[in-house]
């Protein structure tokens, strides 16, 4: 941190009674009549950093996507003690689940400033001070076109759509 800045709290979450902020049971994904997860157990704490590791093809993507409703998926997936299967992803954003995808989702047309601005839900200020201090490169490169960025530059703005919010859980699918 730089001289004259003061630190930045972030919102932590409040599970219910004391459990885990998200937690997964049998999660199940069927893709095309093939199994593709077979019933995944997993909690996330409130605070501190969960990782999800194995080689490729193992089911992480698969399991980030079950988790976010955006594969058709049976289990139970509890989002600070409520159900959220059935909900639609939408839903879950609202409720403060940040997304960072694999491939990282910018809109190769837009500007920088235009991916963040279309990450703002409305429900709150923006931090756009929190992204900028973390992402410096991203104030610089504000106007231009996110699709010319690198593979990295855009991990940023991918990475800084999820800050800008508050979420209480952001996952990021292979965030390097």
């Amino acid at each position: 941190m730089s001289p004259g800045r003061t630190a930045r709290t972030v919102p932590t979450a409040r599970p219910a009674a004391g459990g885990p902020l998200l937690a997964v049971r049998g999660l199940r994904v069927l893709i095309g009549g093939r199994h593709i997860l077979h019933g995944v157990d997993l909690d996330v704490a409130a605070q501190g950093v969960t990782a999800l590791l194995g080689r490729n093809g193992a089911g992480k993507t698969t399991t980030v996507r079950g988790v976010l409703g955006l594969v058709p998926r049976t289990g139970s997936v509890l989002l600070d003690g409520e159900e959220t299967v059935g909900l639609p992803t939408h839903t879950l954003v609202r409720r403060g689940i940040g997304y960072a995808p694999e491939d990282r989702g910018v809109f190769a047309g837009l500007t920088v400033a235009e991916n963040l601005r279309l990450a703002e839900r409305g429900d709150g200020e923006p931090d756009y001070a929190l992204v900028h201090e973390l992402f410096p490169e991203l104030l610089t490169r504000a106007r231009q076109a996110a699709g010319t960025l690198s593979g990295g530059q855009q991990q940023m703005v991918a990475i800084g759509r999820t800050l800008l919010n508050g979420n209480r859980l952001i996952i990021a699918d292979e965030p390097t």
